[in-house]
């Protein structure tokens, strides 16, 4: 039993990482690009918070199912004005609540 938890742990990681470089694939095409020290928006794997849109990319689901989870409280938001802002660590506890198949 503990091999098959540590396997789905690992499993759980890689695909995280797989979000993660799609995201930054998809940003690199989009040529947005991240930010240095002189004060511009940290890189990708370095940030904390997602727009809608990055948020969705990284969960691997649509906008509007995105905002659904929200509206049904599943997945917790912060607001910056009329902005939605997502909390790295949030979408990862989400992620991980997700049924298996």
């Amino acid at each position: 039993m503990a091999e098959l938890d540590q396997l789905e742990t690992m499993f759980r990681q890689i695909v995280r990482d797989e979000l993660m470089n799609a995201l930054v694939a998809r940003m690199d095409a989009q040529q947005i690009s991240p930010r240095d020290e002189r004060g511009r928006a940290p890189a990708v794997r370095d940030k904390r918070g997602f727009t809608v849109a990055e948020a969705a990319l990284y969960l691997g689901i649509s906008e509007w199912v995105l905002r659904c989870e929200v509206r049904e409280n599943r997945l917790a938001a912060r607001k910056r004005g009329t902005t939605l802002l997502f909390d790295r660590a949030e979408l990862d506890r989400y992620f991980d609540s997700l049924p298996e198949r």
